[in-house]
């Protein structure tokens, strides 16, 4: 939806600051690599229910994960997600 390089398919900003929107069916893993180092997430579902880092989560529930490049999803059921990548400076 959004990102810092004018080549992607979305808009274009100033940041390094990537937001992306997912459909998924139930079952789905999806596997989302940060693009850099030190970057952070904040997930939310907006429809369905996914398992993220131990924890399930459901339609409105959101959560924030900093330190890790790999960040492992499965649907649960048909879903749809709100991601959005920031830089984290600790």
């Amino acid at each position: 939806m959004l990102s810092p390089d004018k080549n992607d398919a979305g808009v274009w900003i100033y940041q390094d600051a990537w937001f992306n929107q997912g459909y998924f069916d139930k079952g789905v893993k999806i596997n989302y690599l940060t693009h850099k180092q030190n970057n952070g997430v904040y997930l939310m579902v907006i429809e369905g229910s996914i398992q993220i880092a131990g924890e399930v989560l459901y339609k409105r529930d959101a959560i924030g994960i900093t330190q890790a490049q790999n960040i492992q999803i499965k649907a649960q059921s048909e879903c749809r997600l709100l991601l959005m990548e920031t830089p984290m400076n600790w």
